[in-house]
């Protein structure tokens, strides 16, 4: 045997065994897409080359010829082979219908038949043996069938190819390797034949063809063994694309049965941080958090955490048209905004929820405050109930601490005084409120507790303060803190409407006389050179108020002239005639009287003359005399106790004349006994008047209608206590 002989035979049997581990290979892989005709193939090509290599040793022309017959039984068979690989590795199997099958297997069933019945037709060929440098070839002329099953193969050669190549445009260029070694390891035996049956380059029958699979044994291997040929399977890749193609704008992993990447998109590229191609064939576990899912379990919708944005992962299985499990899907949609929405949704169901609770709580405080006869029994009930609701594991009530209002006393009372303030509390162990004024004792900030400070006050009184503790997770919200702003409001014209009958309705009372110097009434007495006698005084509003004085020693016009000059006197007017002696002062600031808004003290009496003003007031028995001294001095900084005497209201004095109507009046509003008091002080009552409605309401800053709807309904409540004993007014009447 020559050496060209026997190197054509080596090339044979290395082709042979190269394609027949192949085939060995890919069968233990064969549930990947493609493996079973991948198997088909080698194993074909491994019979023909082996056949090729075994009649280089067979000189009988008989037995050659019959070799040669088997050789063809692969060749007619392996077209199948390829394009049934072809559509399975590229994921469309899903067309190979029973129709389709017999019409690509139509071609090779002739043919095969025509093979075993050549001798009687020669529509294949007519076979002579010749001898090539030491070789038997076969000398054969092609009959008609031969170029049918000719074009027949470079037909499904072509389909094949195609598809490939397609596969290559489509996943942008992912498989180029894959495809690129499938194809020359395809077209190479192919290219090999048509120089075989054409006689170029190399003289018919010397077999090139099965010596050309030596080069597709090493193009399919490389392809399967270097290049991933069933690790990076694109039928995995195609089928899960079909299976998302509705949400390609999502990020879309697709995995193989073993979980190793094999597709993942631009968005997925986005939200793994990752480079498409270099992530190919990276494991589940090294890309995502594979313990909060479970990647077998269809259909489950799971939440996955990626660098502090929230997805969902959308899991199915990717199966082939025999319901086997190629491969997994995950479709990850961004959730981020929707679970913030949803947690902000909760919150306020949460919140209005509790409000709900809060309000109802608070309506049930104030109704038990009506039966209340003491600021200690508001006090405990708000303690109580603050408790039994459940809302707030500790309720304080804080006092004023007696060193506050002696303290840098301007800026301190500043703070302190007004409506009442809810804030929460960041660090209650070392915050302070007001500012480095007042300390909250004994307040511990465990983790995971929250505090609030409601402040209580009324005008220009402060009583205390209200803490709550709560281990509510985002506790005093705005709208919480709004709520127990409104309570503590609600708790100060408690405590204040509780001090103010004990005032009104106690016999025992404690008198206090106020030396109050350097007031608009002094000021004004010494330039006129008179005493000023209160005749009475009207809050018109909490930094304004009506005084009605008598003048002793001067003219009433020569007073009023005198007291258009002080700054803290708004406007003046004689009231009647000269021979009246009564004046009405509208004082706004620095008058000892202004402490007294809103019923926190009788004022029985005001002297004022050239040297000084003496106020005399009578509180509630009991009432602290410093809290009630520091709101005078608010207006009147200099001023100071010059007696204090504890006495039964029930004597009458002088200074103390019990009002023959007063039962009478019990049933007037504030409002409408303030109107009353203005129009009979202001002269509206007399005749000729000495005020017109007009001048009335000016003074008390109210419109003309508004007066005359207070006086209508005071002066029928009156006249009905007088007349009627037994008549009832509309009480809804003083409810508008």
């Amino acid at each position: 045997m020559s050496i060209i002989s026997a190197t054509v035979v080596g090339l044979r049997l290395l082709a042979c065994v190269i394609t027949g581990s192949l085939a060995v290979y890919a069968w233990n892989r064969r549930t990947e897409p493609g493996s079973l005709p991948f198997v088909g193939l080698m194993a074909m090509i491994s019979l023909w080359t082996l056949n090729s290599a075994i009649s280089a040793f067979v000189f009988n022309s008989e037995l050659h010829i019959l070799l040669h017959r088997i050789r063809w039984i692969p060749i007619l068979v392996m077209p199948v082979f390829w394009i049934w690989f072809a559509v399975a590795y590229t994921g469309y199997d899903d067309y190979l219908s029973p129709s389709t099958i017999a019409l690509v297997c139509v071609v090779p069933l002739i043919s095969i038949v025509l093979l075993l019945t050549n001798p009687m037709h020669r529509l294949l060929w007519e076979i002579a043996i010749g001898e090539l440098h030491g070789l038997p070839i076969l000398e054969l002329t092609y009959g008609p069938w031969f170029w049918v099953f000719t074009l027949y193969n470079v037909t499904i050669t072509f389909i094949g190819t195609a598809l490939l190549l397609r596969l290559v445009v489509r996943s942008d260029y992912l498989y180029l390797d894959q495809a690129v070694l499938l194809c020359v390891g395809s077209l190479v035996p192919w290219i090999a034949a048509g120089m075989s049956i054409t006689g170029v380059i190399f003289p018919p029958g010397i077999g090139i063809t099965s010596v050309s699979f030596a080069a597709t044994g090493p193009a399919f291997g490389y392809a399967l063994f270097r290049r991933r040929l069933f690790d990076l399977a694109p039928a995995t890749r195609r089928l899960s694309r079909d299976s998302a193609i509705a949400t390609l704008q999502e990020g879309v992993l697709i995995f193989d049965d073993s979980f190793e990447l094999v597709y993942l998109n631009h968005r997925a590229a986005e939200i793994l941080e990752r480079d498409v191609e270099s992530t190919l064939g990276t494991p589940a576990d090294a890309l995502i958090d594979i313990d909060t899912i479970d990647l077998e379990v269809s259909g489950v919708r799971n939440e996955l955490h990626i660098d502090e944005r929230t997805y969902e992962a959308r899991i199915s299985t990717i199966t082939d048209r025999n319901d086997r499990t190629i491969g997994h899907t995950i479709v990850l949609s961004d959730i981020t905004a929707e679970k913030r929405r949803k947690r902000l949704l909760q919150r306020r169901r949460d919140d209005l929820e509790l409000l709900d609770r809060l309000n109802g709580l608070v309506r049930e405080i104030t109704r038990e405050f009506v039966d209340a006869t003491s600021r200690s029994e508001i006090e405990d009930i708000v303690r109580a109930r603050m408790r039994e609701s459940t809302l707030y594991t500790g309720v304080r009530i804080i006092d004023v601490p007696p060193d506050v209002a002696h303290t840098e006393r301007d800026t301190t009372h500043q703070e302190l005084t007004g409506a009442s303030e809810a804030r929460r509390l960041t660090d209650p162990t070392s915050e302070r409120f007001p500012e480095e004024a007042w300390p909250l004792p004994d307040l511990e900030a465990n983790g995971g507790e929250s505090w609030a400070f409601v402040s209580l006050g009324f005008g220009r009184t402060v009583y205390g303060g209200l803490a709550l503790q709560t281990t509510r997770t985002e506790a005093f919200s705005e709208r919480e803190l709004a709520v127990l702003e409104w309570f503590g409001e609600t708790v100060s014209q408690a405590i204040n409407a509780v001090e103010n009958r004990r005032l009104l309705f106690s016999n025992a009372v404690t008198q206090l006389r106020i030396d109050c110097p350097d007031t608009p009434l002094q000021t004004v007495a010494a330039d006129a050179s008179c005493s000023l006698t209160l005749e009475g005084f009207i809050p018109a509003s909490e930094d304004r108020i009506l005084v009605y004085c008598a003048t002793l020693s001067a003219s009433a016009s020569n007073v009023a002239e005198m007291a258009e000059t002080v700054d803290e006197i708004s406007t003046c007017r004689v009231v009647g005639d000269d021979s009246s002696n009564v004046v009405e002062f509208t004082i706004t600031e620095r008058s000892p009287l202004l402490a007294f808004v809103g019923g926190r003290g009788n004022v029985r009496e005001i002297q004022a003359d050239e040297q000084a003003c003496t106020v005399v007031v009578e509180v509630a028995s009991g009432s602290e005399t410093r809290s009630t001294l520091e709101r005078v001095r608010d207006h009147c900084p200099n001023a100071s106790l010059a007696a204090k005497q504890d006495r039964d209201r029930s004597t009458p004095t002088e200074t103390n004349q019990a009002p023959a109507t007063a039962d009478s009046l019990a049933s007037l509003t504030d409002r409408q006994l303030e109107v009353l008091e203005a129009a009979y002080r202001g002269g509206y009552f007399r005749w000729p008047r000495d005020a017109t409605a007009e001048e009335v309401a000016e003074s008390l800053g109210i419109s003309s209608p508004t007066l005359h709807k207070h006086l209508r309904r005071g002066e029928a409540r009156v006249f009905g206590a007088l007349f009627d004993s037994d008549s009832e007014t509309d009480s809804s009447e003083d409810r508008e």
